[in-house]
């Protein structure tokens, strides 16, 4: 938090360890700056030229740019990177000081285990790679609603060291071992059918998204055109919490899928931003885009899906948003622009680059028929 600079604020957390016999490992609070570090990481620092630089930026053999790539992204509420601004140089320079530092405690103590409550972002991240190359096991915490439901423990892997592995590169795999897929099947797709009426929902979304409004005046149009819905994440969550994605970050999504609008204008162009999104997600929009691209109707964010689905989509497109496995169940193509839950099945289109997405469009009816729809 912005108070974790204060030894206050972490007084009762050390009274917590404490109880247990816990003492004091690493802080950055105690981390001692250098000037003459600071002019050497400057000159290392001003050879990063792009975004994509800075996303795949490597230090000591260990890719690590894409959690100072994130946790500029979530700390200064910023759509996407500014390699100007200096307060990105400040994230990057304490990335290097973090990480020098648990690399020499892993080398003075010998550490058996490594329990973060994240993967993410330079705080938790860098201890989860740095562990991960020592062969250290690393146990992440997940749970949803500050611990009060689906808490459970996971072995992140050492080939995806990412808080979103909770093993669906291996559900097909998985279910096959499984006894009594029948009744297994049944179950799930009672689970999914009371999610897709808005019976019960995701444990981080605050209200489900398939709830339907009474007072709902419909911002569709009516004509003959078809409609491509856009099914944006939050600019600041963590884009790259996958394992890869074709752009590097959400503000280059959406500025390349609107840009595509004014050529695929045969189709209408809906937007619909993530139901849990941050304040400063709606000034980005209408900063950036809603001028730009007046061919494009925003949604609320608050709109239910079914509203949408009522309305017919033609092309939803997500980067990996749960509408990946919620809307095919109507029939619906999905087009992923990143890694994400689904991708080792074929009820989506799983892009590998811009153009394929491109292709995806101008093609909808061709690609459609290689999509299995089996509920």
């Amino acid at each position: 938090t912005r108070f974790t600079k204060y030894n206050f604020s972490i007084y009762r957390i050390k009274k917590i360890y404490e109880s247990l016999n816990i003492h004091e490992g690493i802080n950055e609070i105690n981390f001692k700056y250098s000037f003459n570090n600071l002019k050497l990481l400057r000159k290392k620092y001003l050879l990063i030229k792009s975004k994509k630089d800075l996303q795949e930026f490597k230090y000591k053999g260990l890719k690590i740019g894409d959690l100072i790539y994130d946790t500029y992204l979530r700390t200064k509420f910023k759509p996407t990177i500014n390699l100007e601004d200096e307060s990105l140089f400040r994230i990057f320079y304490r990335s290097i000081k973090i990480f020098d530092e648990i690399h020499e405690y892993f080398k003075n103590n010998k550490v058996k285990l490594v329990i973060p409550s994240h993967t993410n972002y330079i705080q938790y991240g860098l201890i989860v790679r740095i562990a991960n190359r020592k062969k250290i096991p690393v146990v992440a915490i997940h749970s949803r609603n500050r611990g009060n439901c689906e808490f459970r423990l996971k072995k992140i892997r050492k080939d995806f060291p990412g808080e979103a592995n909770l093993g669906f590169l291996n559900y097909r795999r998985d279910f096959k071992k499984l006894k009594n897929k029948r009744k297994l099947l049944e179950l799930g797709k009672k689970y999914l059918e009371k999610r897709l009426t808005g019976k019960n929902k995701l444990s981080y979304l605050k209200v489900s998204p398939y709830v339907s409004k009474k007072k709902f005046v419909s911002p569709f149009l009516k004509n003959n055109k078809k409609n491509i819905v856009i099914f944006a994440q939050c600019f600041f969550d963590a884009p790259h919490r996958y394992r890869k994605m074709i752009f590097t970050d959400t503000f280059e999504q959406i500025k390349f899928l609107l840009k595509q609008s004014k050529y695929f204008s045969e189709y209408n162009w809906y937007l619909k931003p993530h139901p849990n999104t941050l304040t400063d997600n709606t000034s980005t929009y209408r900063k950036y885009f809603m001028k730009k691209y007046k061919n494009v109707i925003f949604l609320n964010n608050k709109i239910s899906n079914l509203d949408i689905i009522k309305n017919g989509i033609e092309i939803g497109i997500t980067n990996h948003g749960t509408i990946g496995h919620e809307l095919p169940y109507y029939k619906i193509p999905i087009i992923n622009t990143g890694d994400n839950n689904q991708i080792k099945y074929n009820f989506n289109l799983h892009a590998n680059n811009s153009n394929q997405i491109i292709k995806y469009i101008n093609e909808i009816h061709k690609f459609r028929k290689l999509l299995n729809f089996d509920k």
